[in-house]
């Protein structure tokens, strides 16, 4: 799990003095004022004493790990002057995280990606915990406010920039809590018992839990050492780990069909020789995924517990390893895939979705999807040469996701500017972050808007659909795209949005994680207006072959509405053809024409009911 060995060196760390304080206005009694300065001189003196923090330039430590995420060893490096090294090797993957001081990379089951800019500067966090810098004077800058007692008037309350507020204890002054918060989540770490090293004291466990799903764990130091001879490369980026793909001729696979969905891209596959799996493609996935119910029928032997996060919230699930993927052209070999339930995704696809293909599968190559063609293209990215006339646009990646910077016009005189994560697994056009939207004032400047409902993984999430005046993404603009306003995460933070499937479809695109570029070639669809369902209606297929498409849910005053139409209700034909043979996908294709007039014939209930519905522009 990515944030284990971040949060074990805040703890590490906790033990070491400011650049600069304030003092908050509590006190422990009226006669013996109590200021940050005071508590962290005794912090400092409980762990063994500033003259011994001082001597120290770096330290190592190797703990055992339970928890959540499987079970297994985890390693870490800090020094003085801010460089820190983590590298988990548990049964949930194998993780390294380095930051030199200025850079930093992560590596992934051998996959490595530099940090992306606000990556570094999360990455200063940690490393100023870790440095001691909170406790030793002239080291790393920061800043400590004291914020009173706890409730219990147990202990002392630190707000430790950069870092997170630390609970000491009044009476033998060594921390025993830290607050935080991670990505996604809340952060809590209690930190029991303490042993000597080095002259100084370090807890002996930890215990952590994230306060948003339900991610436990225990550290268990078990070696501590102070001032090795590091070499320079403990530092530097770590080493690529071997390719676990091969094609079956040459550098690159021939063309594999994909099927669209509602702006989705399905390639069919294999499992470990399983019968054939659909699974889509996702710039948005941090990792791959796979159906649970999936994962159990082609036999994959799970482990642990893993926590995916969706627009819709967190999800809990487990964890394949050592998995063999085969599709046309190419065997990919050793990949872990995270579990979790895709059911009600597939029902609102109108087909089965059996997993995701995420960074991981788009890291190991240069990925060429054309929409036009229905196919993608896969090769290695060593030796790739680009022979066409396309744009090249540049992106960062932040938690294995693609960003691109791209400008919204909001009118004719008003443009804001923002970095987006490129979302093929979005069926959206466009999505806007609520604190971008609020701070910019994109909301305000749509004027035709309608309030609605996605879903994703995690669940249902409210938002707001509208028309924006256009986006433009390199030299490409797109004119009065469809956009989303979800009350949900969409996006890490800070971030302005994203650019989903309607967009790209418009173009041939070409993923190069290897050089941190996308290649846009505009297609035949790139002049398309872009449309929203003009019924008022929220469709779903149920299982198990998809065919029976019922009513979830009846905008007030579209024309579904004022004809009658009702949740629960079941579509049975449209103009006479079975909803079966059309599809979901069909019909909603179907609901997005203006003007065109259908005779439904509806089952409610032991009721079969005829009526005719004439679908207009709701935005």
């Amino acid at each position: 799990m990515k944030y284990l060995r971040i949060i074990l060196f805040l703890v590490l760390a906790a033990f070491v003095n400011p650049i600069s304080s304030q003092s908050g206005a509590s006190q422990s009694k009226a006669e013996d004022p109590i200021t940050a300065e005071i508590i962290l001189e005794r912090w400092a003196r409980a762990v063994g004493g500033r003259d011994r923090l001082s001597a120290i330039k770096n330290i190592y430590t190797k703990a055992d790990y339970e928890g959540t995420a499987g079970s297994g060893v985890v390693e870490e490096w800090a020094t003085s002057d801010g460089r820190r090294k983590q590298e988990n090797n548990l049964t949930g993957g194998h993780v390294i995280s380095v930051f030199d001081g200025s850079r930093g990379w992560r590596s992934t089951d051998g996959r490595v990606r530099e940090y992306s800019p606000e990556e570094i500067e999360g990455a200063r966090n940690p490393a100023f915990i870790a440095s001691y810098s909170h406790l030793v004077p002239d080291r790393l800058p920061g800043r400590v406010e004291y914020l009173g007692e706890d409730d219990a008037r147990e202990n002392y309350i630190l707000k430790i920039k950069p870092g997170g507020t630390f609970y000491v204890d009044k009476k033998t002054f060594l921390p025993t809590r830290q607050e935080g918060h991670l990505t996604h989540t809340g952060l809590t770490i209690l930190f029991k018992g303490w042993r000597e090293v080095g002259g100084i004291k370090i807890p002996a466990q930890l215990s952590l839990a994230h306060t948003d799903d339900d991610y436990r764990a225990t550290e268990t130091i078990k070696e501590a050492r102070v001032n090795l001879l590091l070499s320079a490369r403990v530092f530097g980026r770590p080493a690529e780990g071997p390719r676990n793909y091969h094609f079956k001729f040459g550098r690159s696979a021939l063309r594999v069909p994909i099927e669209l969905g509602n702006g989705h891209i399905f390639v069919r596959l294999q499992i470990n020789d399983s019968e054939p799996l659909w699974f889509a493609l996702d710039t948005g996935a941090s990792a791959s995924l796979i159906d649970s119910n999936s994962a159990r029928r082609v036999g994959l032997q799970l482990s642990g517990q893993s926590t995916v996060v969706g627009a819709g919230g967190a999800v809990t699930g487990s964890r394949a390893r050592n998995v063999s993927i085969r599709l046309a052209g190419v065997e990919l070999g050793d990949r872990t895939l995270e579990t979790i339930p895709l059911d009600s995704l597939s029902a609102i696809e109108g087909r089965r979705i059996d997993g995701v293909l995420g960074y991981d599968f788009f890291h190991d190559f240069v990925l060429e999807i054309d929409y036009s063609g229905r196919y993608i293209k896969l090769s290695e990215p060593q030796g790739y040469r680009y022979r066409g006339h396309g744009e090249f646009i540049p992106f960062n990646l932040h938690s294995e996701q693609p960003y691109v910077h791209a400008k919204l016009e909001l009118s004719e005189q008003t443009q804001v500017e923002g970095e987006f994560v490129i979302d093929t697994g979005s069926s959206n056009s466009l999505m806007i972050a609520k604190d971008f939207a609020n701070k910019c004032g994109v909301l305000a400047s749509v004027k035709s808007r309608i309030e609605s409902q996605s879903r994703g993984v995690g669940g249902d999430v409210p938002t707001i659909v509208g028309r924006l005046q256009g986006i433009q993404l390199g030299r490409f603009h797109i004119n009065e795209p469809i956009t989303t306003f979800p009350n949900g995460e969409i996006t890490a933070p800070g971030k302005a949005g994203n650019i989903g499937s309607k967009i790209l479809r418009r173009f041939r695109v070409i993923f190069d994680y290897s050089r941190q570029r996308m290649i846009l070639e505009p297609n035949e669809r790139f002049a398309d207006v872009d449309e929203a369902d003009m019924s008022g209606t929220t469709l779903v297929a149920e299982r198990p072959d998809f065919k029976t498409v019922t009513v979830m849910r009846v905008r007030p005053n579209s024309p579904a509405a004022e004809v009658g139409l009702k949740p629960q209700d079941i579509i049975v034909s449209i103009d006479g053809k079975r909803a079966g043979e059309i599809g979901l996908i069909g019909i909603r294709e179907m609901f997005r024409q203006e003007g065109r007039r259908y005779q439904i014939d509806i089952k409610r209930g032991s009721e079969t009911l005829r009526l005719l519905l004439t679908p207009r522009k709701l935005i």
